[in-house]
């Protein structure tokens, strides 16, 4: 008779080795896309946080009878009464600055999370839209008339999505053409 000889089952060093090779090199293939991924995620959201706060602007300006504004920064933006002799954010440093004179004008301010890759730009700042508590239209430091504001990814893929309020105070949502287009949403920024 002949010894038997008992094979365990299992995995040698080399095939281990083998399939970490495997599963990092696709893990560094995916890990770009995923970020790029999570980055358009941040903007849409801080987009549907700002068209929503946009909806609250006008609606707080019927409620109270009283104009409404929404004064921008590089990375926040606050609602106040537009009675406010001074209001300001400045997010964009470590520790977050806001002014508001007198600090009852504010009824609510929003600053993008720090170390998020994401800035709202506008024409120019200082720059606000003020909803007017009659007719619930839109002027804009710039004038009266359409204003837009954009929030854009500023890593990566430079992801861009822009509000546009027309002077009847409608808010459309849209994302140019060229290189940072989200998809789903109209070219048509006019």
């Amino acid at each position: 008779m002949s010894p038997r000889r008992s094979r365990r089952a299992g995995f040698t060093t080399i095939e281990l080795m083998i399939v970490l090779t495997i599963a990092a090199v696709l893990i560094a293939f995916a890990a770009p896309s995923f970020a790029d991924f999570l980055s358009k995620r941040r903007v849409d959201g801080v987009m549907a946080e700002l068209v929503t706060d946009l909806h609250y602007a006008r609606s707080e300006a019927v409620s109270r009878n009283a104009p409404v504004r929404i004064t921008f920064g590089p990375r926040c933006y606050v609602i106040h009464l537009a009675s406010a002799s001074s209001a300001e954010c400045d997010a964009s440093t470590a520790a977050p600055t806001k002014t508001i004179a007198p600090t009852a004008a504010e009824i609510k301010t929003v600053q993008l999370q720090a170390g998020r890759p994401l800035v709202i730009d506008t024409a120019t700042l200082p720059f606000f839209v003020e909803f007017d508590p009659v007719r619930g239209t839109v002027a804009n430091s710039a004038g009266t008339g359409p204003a837009s504001v954009d929030v854009r990814s500023t890593t990566g893929t430079a992801w861009l999505l822009r509000a546009v309020l027309t002077a009847m105070g409608r808010v459309d949502t849209c994302s140019p053409n060229g290189a940072g287009h989200v998809t789903g949403y109209s070219t048509d920024c006019s």
